[in-house]
């Protein structure tokens, strides 16, 4: 599981309207999206290897002597036959440290410049058993990866952006301690006489996040925000609870139309992941669960959408409750968890899922164009046209094809295939947003299935534009 993975679930739940519990993350792991498309890369020995961040963390259990540090190189830092480069792509190293053979880890000192970082990691291990690596800076996880066999190693490139939570306890200019250790399938500190771990800090520029709409209505705390508006949905409620605190409770006044409860959670930033679990009740109703929060936008990561959760004018309990994966109720002295509740703008349905009519995307807000549907028991594939010389968002997925056999679509454009899978059901695709670069001519696009057989339900494929 990747945080790619759960942002997009985080977005594809928010059409579910099942009355169960959502559990976001066994709902990454069933569904599964390749995208033939090289986006961010990582260099191992000359093959490129997809990336993502991660930011859930352990404690440091074990201390090692520091490595000496490459104040900024002038060029590439290289030891045992481990490089360090000075740049990767337009990001130019800024503290890197290789370890000795065996040390299985570095203990570091770093100041950060700005608000932003990339960490590359080298590990690679003799071992029969599989070996991990854990990145911590003051005690948030902002890296992990697999370490290879000793005679080949793999760079691996992670960012923690403006918006990471990160920074609200890693100010600018301050020494922050920065710790990369071995650990098992567990998450647990080993020891390995074969393994050797190298870090680097780079600097990265541009890249910063579109800046994010802001109002006098917004709910912040302590650098987390819930906007008072997002593309079409309006905030109703909100609560951002003290750090430590393991439960908080709001209210709102429902007015008939769908809601979108959204809740961060930084509980496994500091425990063992997935350790932890952010439950959110209605009216005492377990409705969602799930603990991650990858930006102090909290409001803009997605969540669950109830349509009918109450009649207008009735005012209804809202509770998120920091849990373990028992549901036993715990306190994380480190922690964070807020929610918020969003009622819904304009949407078209298909089935029981829900199109929004205006969406926003990496801080753009974008509004339907068209959207197309076909029977996914008869049809099998639907088609749509795309815009020329505009940037666009395609929406793809289904609503619910009523098997509990495995089911699988593939997206097919000239550039790009994705392919969608659900086993268990009845259940659906979701509904995923994937932005789209301006091309010079239409192209059509297609999702076809190519797996299973659904007994009822609509594929869905539609275009946004931006506005």
């Amino acid at each position: 599981m990747n945080l790619t993975d759960l942002r997009e679930e985080l977005h594809t739940r928010a059409t579910s309207t099942e009355e169960r519990p959502i559990d976001l993350l066994p709902a990454v792991r069933r569904k599964i999206r390749r995208t033939k498309q090289r986006r961010v890369a990582a260099l191992a020995a000359g093959t490129v290897a997809a990336v993502a961040l991660a930011l859930s963390l352990i404690p440091g259990l074990t201390t090692t002597t520091e490595p000496a540090p490459a104040e900024t190189p002038p060029a590439d830092l290289t030891k045992d036959g481990i490089t360090l480069r000075r740049t990767e792509s337009s990001d130019r190293l800024e503290k890197g440290w290789i370890g000795d053979l065996g040390q299985n880890q570095l203990d570091v000192a770093w100041t950060p410049t700005q608000p932003k970082a990339a960490f590359y990691v080298i590990c690679r291990s003799a071992a029969s058993s599989p070996r991990s690596y854990w990145v911590r800076v003051n005690a948030h996880k902002v890296a992990e990866g697999t370490c290879q066999g000793a005679g080949d190693w793999i760079r691996t490139g992670s960012y923690a952006m403006a918006d990471d939570p990160l920074w609200l306890d890693t100010p600018v200019g301050e020494q922050a301690q920065v710790t990369a250790q071995l650990v098992d399938g567990a998450g647990q500190p080993l020891r390995d006489a074969t393994a050797q771990l190298a870090l680097g800090i780079y600097q990265v520029d541009g890249r910063d996040p579109a800046p994010l709409p802001t109002g006098p209505a917004d709910h912040i705390r302590d650098g987390f925000r819930f906007r008072d508006r997002i593309a079409g949905d309006r905030l109703a409620t909100a609560v951002i609870g003290d750090r430590g605190q393991s439960q908080v409770t709001t209210s709102f006044t429902a007015t008939g139309k769908p809601i979108s409860l959204r809740g961060f959670c930084t509980g496994n930033d500091f425990g063992f992941d997935p350790r932890y679990d952010l439950r959110i009740s209605v009216d005492g109703v377990e409705r969602i669960s799930g603990c991650s929060a990858t930006t102090t936008d909290a409001g803009g990561s997605g969540g669950a959408t109830l349509p009918d959760v109450a009649t207008a004018g009735r005012v209804v309990e809202v509770t998120a409750k920091l849990t373990d994966r028992t549901g036993r109720d715990i306190s994380v002295p480190q922690a964070r968890i807020g929610v918020g509740v969003y009622e819904k703008g304009a949407q078209r349905t298909v089935d029981e899922a829900a199109v929004d009519e205006v969406v926003e995307y990496e801080g753009r807000t974008y509004r339907l164009q068209q959207l197309r549907t076909a029977p996914a028991a008869t049809a099998r594939k639907v088609t749509i046209e795309t815009p020329a010389d505009t940037e666009y968002l395609l929406l793809s997925g289904s609503s619910a094809l009523g098997t509990d056999k495995t089911v699988s679509a593939n997206v097919v454009s000239e550039d790009v295939e994705t392919t969608h899978t659900t086993q268990g059901g009845p259940d659906s695709f979701g509904l995923t947003n994937d932005k789209r670069p301006a091309a010079p001519e239409s192209t059509t696009v297609r999702l076809e299935l190519v797996l299973g057989k659904p007994t009822r339900g609509h594929l869905v494929l539609a275009v946004y534009l931006p506005e």
